[in-house]
């Protein structure tokens, strides 16, 4: 190539070539959207299990230096209340 040569950096192609990379595109943007979505709703799931485990941490510490023991009625019962609290979050059932 000589010095008063332009090349204008293009390259011819097809219009199956440029079919495919089009739709390649779609498809990488579409798995990216799928993947934020996810992000976000685990993002959501995260900060709701946080949000219920967080009371039940700061009722264990309340009192802990002065109190040897923990006055739990129907601790099976609230137990098993909490666990399906915490399934329906993890599953999405939840707000």
């Amino acid at each position: 190539m000589s010095d008063d040569t332009f090349d204008f950096g293009f390259t011819a192609t097809t219009v199956e070539e440029l079919d495919y990379i089009q739709q390649s595109k779609t498809q990488h943007q579409e798995e990216t959207e799928l993947l934020f979505k996810q992000v976000e709703r685990n993002e959501t799931k995260l900060s709701k299990l946080y949000d219920a485990i967080m009371p039940l941490l700061d009722n264990l510490e309340k009192d802990a230096d002065s109190r040897d023991y923990i006055y739990w009625p129907k601790r099976k019962e609230k137990i098993d209340q909490f666990r399906a609290h915490l399934n329906k979050i993890y599953k999405g059932e939840s707000a």
